[in-house]
């Protein structure tokens, strides 16, 4: 996943890993760094994702080359994940987007990090 931001006219992207439950897609940061200072400045974010995406060529054309796949791009709105129990239930839904393993995480672990929650406001997909 990526995640665009922007500050003033300065727009910044990131990749990450997340989690999905359903409703709402669960991101962890850094305790601080330069994402942390535009995700705490609010407003709408911009989200991209992408699945099995390969190049297609074209043996006859080098203007027939193209990508297969499928993408999704959403708007939304993006908030922090406070307390020990809703971080620890978020950063399992990131692993368990992974992994299909039960993972443990040891307080100092939680406490290292930042949690968040973007919910969705608008979604688009396309299949190449």
């Amino acid at each position: 996943m990526r995640l665009a931001v922007s500050a003033g006219s300065l727009p910044y992207i990131i990749p990450l890993n997340y989690g999905y439950d359903g409703s709402h897609i669960y991101f962890h940061t850094a305790r601080e760094g330069r994402k942390i200072a535009y995700l705490e400045g609010g407003g709408t974010v911009c989200f991209e994702m992408e699945q099995d995406v390969r190049l297609q060529p074209h043996d006859k054309a080098p203007c027939g080359w193209g990508m297969s796949g499928r993408s999704v791009i959403g708007y939304g709105q993006v908030s922090e994940v406070t307390g020990y129990t809703g971080k620890v239930e978020a950063l399992s839904r990131i692993m368990a987007h992974y992994s299909d393993e039960a993972w443990e995480f040891t307080p100092e672990a939680v406490e290292a990090v930042r949690v968040w929650k973007l919910a969705a406001e608008r979604v688009t997909g396309k299949e190449l």
